[in-house]
């Protein structure tokens, strides 16, 4: 699929990496069958045309499982260096928000065309200069990030005002770049084995005067103990500024990678990196125990206010909150949970299923058909993926039905 949207300063085509749902090939005749397959949906590719940098641009986009089937909005995780950094990152994305440790977030992954150009500052190390083609475009790869860019995604895509940038190398120099600079793009950094002395350690020399009166938004910096020495070196001396600066905070951290190397500490530093920017966002179990809806919602709430931006409490954590009653036989509990994920989750067919389900196991059989019926007519309407598990269930109801199949 290749789509065209013609706009001043963009050439953008989608191109799907992998497509979903793709029909399975036939099966052959005689005796041997062949399993059935069928593509997954990994991401799309995004070329952008830059009037900035005079040159198309490829992005790598992600989009959460429930992108498609709700009207939600989601933070953003802006990848550097995405040929090699974007399957493994949304891998990671993907697993820690199914557990509940980070929300769901869309990822963006920008592919390089002149690495070395586009990641570093100016330098007048003559090193540096002589080593690498060209270098220097730190400033104005930002400026095609903040003008071009980032207003492009959000324009197509329904994303929250909070950004990330997860930067390995060049691309956590640029990412600490950023986050010390008079206008920054992003609103938390995750930074992996950063080349942080890059123009005789300028950043380094800045640091002491720029935290000087603390951390202003989150940071992760990563170090590995087998990274090139100069670089190992520069980087712990950045961390021991920042730590003497700002001993107790939840906004820094830095974590050391023992046996890791330059390279090897990417795919475990980034799921440190998210679980230390969302070390609030799990549910205390202080909370989950006593079974409250309410305090979810308290909880949810202090998030929004420390991110910023609208958070409700997500229907994952309202279906496990409501099924724990159930199976203490709490219906009535039970019941008045799912009504509230109806309240909070009207579009989403699997709240309405649910309070169905939640009425058959509690008796109410005849009160349970509407809700079954609103199921599957909002995932018809929603062209919802499993909209004919819907349609089963409730060619199942019977007056008789005693036990549903439940489900998490």
């Amino acid at each position: 699929m290749r789509v065209s949207l013609n706009r001043p300063g963009f050439c953008v085509f989608l191109i799907v990496l992998a497509l979903a749902c793709k029909p399975a090939p036939p099966e052959p005749s005689g005796d041997r069958t062949e399993p059935a397959a069928s593509h997954v949906l990994a991401g799309l590719d995004v070329r952008l045309e830059s009037r900035t940098l005079q040159e198309r641009r490829e992005l790598r986009v992600y989009l959460p499982d429930s992108y498609g089937r709700s009207t939600f909005r989601y933070p953003v995780l802006y990848l550097l260096d995405a040929e090699s950094e974007f399957l493994h990152n949304v891998g990671i994305v993907e697993f820690l928000a199914a557990i509940d440790r980070i929300p769901e977030l869309i990822v963006v992954g920008i592919v390089n065309t002149n690495r070395s150009r586009d990641l570093t500052p100016e330098s007048a190390n003559e090193e540096e200069t002589a080593f690498w083609d060209e270098v220097g475009g730190a400033d104005l790869f930002r400026a095609f990030l903040r003008d071009e860019l980032i207003p492009f995604v959000d324009r197509e895509y329904r994303t929250q005002p909070y950004r990330i940038v997860r930067g390995q190398s060049f691309g956590g120099l640029f990412a600490i770049h950023d986050y010390m600079s008079d206008s920054p793009i992003f609103d938390a950094v995750l930074a992996s084995s950063p080349a942080i002395g890059w123009n005789f350690e300028t950043l380094i020399k800045e640091a002491p005067a720029f935290f000087a009166n603390g951390v202003p938004r989150p940071i992760y910096v990563a170090a590995a103990e087998k990274d090139f020495a100069d670089n190992l070196e520069d980087i712990l001396e950045f961390v021991r500024i920042v730590d003497a600066a700002v001993p107790d905070t939840t906004l820094w951290r830095h974590e050391y990678f023992e046996g890791d190397g330059h390279y090897s500490l990417a795919h475990q530093s980034s799921y440190r990196g998210l679980e230390f920017l969302y070390a609030k966002w799990p549910v205390p179990d202080a909370i989950a125990t006593q079974a409250d809806f309410s305090q979810y919602e308290r909880h949810f709430q202090e998030l929004a206010d420390r991110f910023g931006y609208e958070i409700r409490i997500p229907l994952h954590s309202i279906v496990r909150l409501g099924n724990g009653l159930l199976r203490e036989q709490r219906f009535e509990e039970g019941i008045a949970v799912f009504e509230r994920g109806i309240q909070v989750y009207p579009e989403q067919p699997e709240a309405h299923w649910h309070m169905g389900d939640a009425l058959r196991l509690a008796g109410r059989i005849d009160e349970a058909r509407p809700h079954f019926e609103s199921a599957y007519q909002v995932a018809v309407e929603t062209s919802a993926p499993d909209v004919d598990d819907y349609r089963k269930t409730l060619e199942s109801l019977k007056p008789d039905t005693e036990t549903p199949v439940h489900k998490e």
